[in-house]
């Protein structure tokens, strides 16, 4: 087929069917069936031949036979076995050991959220560990206090994403460095090098311009801190301190039962939760081949190198079979409660898992199917100002991202796209504004995340908190608005102003445009709810 406008088409559909249904399986369902509609030039058999065949490649399970990537695998495999630890960890009585614990030092509302974004400041390293780990641990306290699990998701999805990128010691970062070396920024002389330089070097250099993921954590900080809330999100906590009811009014989701059968103590939290979160450390390290354990790779090489997900599954491997242990030695005449965590672990993670699979299978269908992304790539000009490139990338980045769903995948398409067009139009003697071009670029995916009902972080968060998935994506979107319309006024003024500008200036003026206008924004917002 023609890669053309059809191809925007099934995003379009999953956020219109979403809207009117409320149902995302079925919304992502009508995605997956357009988009492999058009794939198939619209016949009725090859359509669901290749409909039913991404589904099936996206769960890996053909991988076991074949040697390629366990990934997806890896992925179910550790979310159930999560699952299974928080009802381990219900059952022994370790979840309300740990709740009584913390609220002996978070005594309002405001304390609880402010732990929640510490918590997520202390485990930048993976926004998978990230997000589900600050979950199991603040949910409890924050269902203590009546807190909205939508307001949950949002504090656990603005931070973990966004840090990932803003501290360069991260899995994201790893991943980034090697698409910039891929992508021709690279120490010696090779074919294809467009900037002889250390990529860390070059990542740390465009640090100032990453305005999104710098104006979303500000914002995380600033709804907290200042007790802003409005629209859906204020609705949902409204319902929250009104009627005890965490989900807006609707039915709550199937959960961990919050009445234990034993009287735990506080090891039994703490002990899986850091035999957890130390295994994946050290997993990581492992599949990287780090110095630290024996191998040759440096710590940034090891992380460039790691298999996170394979890390997640053993790490959660390891912390279930420790709970189960620990379980069993201090109630050895209740095993069956054991076989009861693994039942109730999958049930609690079923449905996460299947909107995670056909997230995955939309965004295949778009980036390898429809080509949806150089779709949209190839609507730049060719005679694009230089000036403008930071923020026009910016914009497609963000639309890209929040189409397929995928951060990785734009910053994958983006890049070999993005520096030849740079250096073809400065001709290769300027880098005044490559910096720029690649902090709009990594801004421009995250953003585009979290205003993409298919993104897999707003799965995640939506696990994390145990909140309807698209009440997370509704209630995020209104706040990431602000950050977004920060970003496009902080990359805007920095096209317009003089090339005459000093390279600090230029820095200093697109940042304090960006943090004045989201603030702004989010201020006006707020007060204009309280109004009506």
């Amino acid at each position: 087929m023609s890669y053309s406008w059809l191809t925007l088409l099934p995003p379009l559909i999953v956020i219109v069917v979403t809207s009117i249904t409320r149902n995302v399986l079925l919304s992502l369902t009508g995605g997956i069936l357009a988009a492999a509609a058009i794939a198939a030039d619209f016949d009725f058999s090859s359509t669901l031949y290749l409909a039913l065949q991404r589904i099936l490649e996206e769960t890996h399970l053909t991988s076991i036979y074949t040697g390629k990537s366990l990934d997806h695998l890896y992925i179910f495999s550790f979310l159930i076995l999560l699952g299974i630890l928080i009802q381990l960890m219900n059952h022994s009585g370790g979840i309300r050991a740990y709740t009584d614990f913390l609220l002996r030092f978070i005594k309002t509302p405001q304390a609880a959220q402010q732990t929640s974004l510490i918590l997520s400041s202390t485990l930048f390293i993976d926004d998978y560990l990230n997000n589900l780990t600050v979950g199991a641990i603040m949910r409890p306290v924050t269902d203590h206090f009546t807190l909205a699990r939508a307001k949950l998701a949002f504090l656990i999805d603005s931070m973990s994403g966004p840090l990932c990128l803003l501290i360069p010691a991260s899995s994201w970062v790893a991943f980034i460095l090697a698409q910039l070396q891929a992508s021709g920024i690279t120490q010696g002389d090779r074919i294809g090098t467009y900037l002889n330089e250390d990529p860390l070097f070059v990542y740390i250099a465009c640090m100032p311009f990453l305005l999104y993921p710098l104006l979303m954590v500000c914002i995380a900080w600033a709804t907290v801190y200042f007790g802003l809330s409005y629209g859906a999100m204020a609705r949902f906590e409204n319902v929250a301190k009104e009627t005890g009811n965490l989900f807006g009014g609707n039915k709550p989701l199937h959960q961990a039962h919050q009445s234990e059968q034993f009287k735990g103590t506080l090891l039994d939290f703490i002990l899986p939760i850091s035999t957890f979160i130390g295994s994946f450390i050290l997993a990581l390290l492992y599949s990287g081949n780090s110095v630290l354990l024996a191998g040759t790779a440096s710590f940034m090489q090891a992380l460039s190198q790691a298999d996170p997900f394979w890390s997640l599954f053993i790490a959660s491997f390891i912390a279930v079979c420790l709970t189960i242990f620990l379980f069993i030695y201090h109630n050895p005449n209740h095993k069956q409660y054991v076989i009861s965590a693994f039942v109730q672990g999958f049930l609690f993670m079923k449905n996460s898992l299947l909107v995670l699979l056909l997230a995955w299978t939309l965004s295949t269908l778009l980036k390898n199917d429809l080509q949806t992304g150089t779709y949209l790539a190839s609507l730049l000009p060719a005679d694009l100002s230089v000036s403008y490139l930071p923020f026009i990338i910016f914009v497609l980045c963000t639309i890209i991202s929040a189409s397929t769903g995928s951060v990785w995948g734009t910053i994958a398409l983006m890049l070999p796209i993005a520096l030849p067009l740079y250096y073809t139009i400065t001709l290769g003697l300027s880098t005044v504004l490559l910096f720029p071009l690649l902090g709009a670029l990594f801004s421009g995916s995250i953003a585009g995340s979290h205003f993409s009902p298919i993104s897999d972080a707003m799965v995640m968060a939506s696990v994390s908190a145990g909140c309807y998935h698209l009440d997370h994506v509704r209630t995020q979107m209104s706040y990431a608005l602000n950050a977004l319309i920060g970003s496009l006024a902080g990359f805007l003024i920095m096209s317009v102003l003089p090339a005459t500008v000093s390279y600090n200036l230029l820095i200093g003026i697109s940042l304090f445009t960006g943090f004045i206008v989201t603030l702004s924004v989010l201020f006006a917002r707020a007060a204009l709810s309280k109004k009506h």
